[in-house]
C-alpha cells in the first residue's frame, strides 16, 4: 500500500524534527552547551514569574501531608544528595549504603553477580579459568527450557524445579567456571549432583531407578 503525498511529507517533517531533537541533545552534552543550558537554567530562575510559579507549585505539593512525607524519604535515601550528606554523620552513610547493598543483593540481579562472584572466587581458588559473566549466566538461564539432567520442565512455582546454575564437572574437583563447563539444572537435581563427576552422577542416577523399578 503506497503511502499519498500528505502522509510522506508528514513522515518527512516527523523524522526532520527527530534528527533535530537526536542533534540537540548531543549538543547540550557538550561543555558549550552544559554552559548556554545552566546559563538558561539560571535566567529563567531569577524572574519574579518564575519564582512565583516555582513557588506555587512547591505550597500545592507539600500542601499533601503524604507527598511530602514521601519526598523528604526520596531526599533521605537518595545517593549522592547534598542536603542528605549534611544530614548524617559517617557512621549513618556507612550504615544506609550497607542498607542498600543489602536491599540491592536480594534482587535477581543482585543474586546472580553474588552467585558469579562466589563461582569466580571458588575458581580461583582451585585454579579453574573463570570467563563466565553475569550478563552470560543470565542469558543461558532464560534460553533453558528443562533440567539438563533429568530433563523435567523448570517450574517457578515449585521450588524442586527452578532453575540454577550447575558445573558438569565441579569446581572443588578442578572444573572451570566457563560456558563449556555450565549447564541449567533443577533445583533437586543440583542438591542431589552436589560434588559428584558426571559418571558418578549418572551412575547414581541409573541405580536410583533400578530401585524405583523393583
Amino acid at each position: 500500500m503506497s503511502m499519498t503525498e500528505t502522509e510522506s511529507i508528514i513522515v518527512i517533517k516527523a523524522e526532520k524534527a527527530r534528527l533535530k531533537r537526536e542533534r540537540f541533545i548531543a549538543w547540550t552534552k557538550t561543555p558549550e552547551g552544559r554552559a548556554r543550558h545552566r546559563a538558561a537554567q539560571k535566567r529563567w530562575r531569577d524572574k519574579p514569574e518564575s519564582k512565583a510559579t516555582t513557588k506555587r507549585a512547591h505550597d500545592k505539593f507539600f500542601s499533601d501531608q503524604q507527598k511530602a512525607e514521601r519526598w523528604k524519604h526520596q531526599q533521605w535515601v537518595r545517593r549522592g544528595c547534598p542536603a542528605r550528606k549534611k544530614q548524617l554523620s559517617k557512621a549513618d552513610l556507612a550504615a544506609n549504603k550497607k542498607f542498600q547493598r543489602k536491599r540491592w543483593a536480594k534482587t535477581e540481579n543482585g543474586k546472580m553477580c553474588r552467585r558469579n562472584i562466589e563461582h569466580r572466587r571458588r575458581a580461583a581458588k582451585y585454579n579453574a579459568p573463570n570467563p563466565a559473566t553475569p550478563k552470560q549466566l543470565r542469558d543461558l538461564l532464560a534460553e533453558a527450557k528443562c533440567c539438563y539432567y533429568c530433563c523435567d520442565l523448570f517450574d517457578e512455582k515449585n521450588q524442586a524445579k527452578t532453575k540454577t546454575i550447575e558445573h558438569v564437572i565441579p569446581i572443588c574437583r578442578g572444573g572451570a567456571h566457563s560456558l563449556e563447563n555450565i549447564v541449567v539444572a533443577c533445583n533437586q537435581c543440583n542438591g542431589r549432583k552436589s560434588g559428584m563427576e558426571p559418571g558418578e552422577w549418572f551412575a547414581k542416577i541409573e541405580v536410583f531407578k533400578v530401585d524405583v523399578v523393583l
